[in-house]
């Protein structure tokens, strides 16, 4: 099996990782790391997982709650100047066409 590393040299580079606290955005964060890369590890809600993998991988974790006014420009600014970003985080309400109001949408972020 070829090595990420072999593959993409981030070297030195200082990428940002949403959501990676779990899931895709934690799975994205390791083969960054793989290849060379400091990853900061974004976290809304998990804060637990995103230090424990932050400490895994010689990175770091930042939170922010995303959907707050001004969070991005916040988060942007705590995290310091980036060579990458990678937008992942978000969430996908589940429903049927145009029956999903704001208060589903809202629960999501509770």
């Amino acid at each position: 099996m070829t090595a990420v590393r072999d593959l993409l040299d981030l070297t030195g580079r200082r990428v940002l990782v949403t959501g990676a606290s779990r899931g895709i955005g934690a799975g994205i964060a390791l083969r960054l790391a793989e290849a060379g890369a400091q990853v900061l590890v974004h976290y809304g809600r998990g804060r637990d997982a995103a230090e424990a993998l932050a400490a895994r991988i010689g990175g770091r974790a930042v939170g922010e709650d995303l959907s707050a006014p001004g969070a991005a420009g916040r988060l942007i600014a705590a995290a310091g100047p980036l060579d990458g970003l990678v937008n992942n985080a978000g969430l996908q309400p589940v429903g049927a066409f145009g029956t999903l109001t704001e208060g589903d949408v809202a629960a999501l972020w509770q």
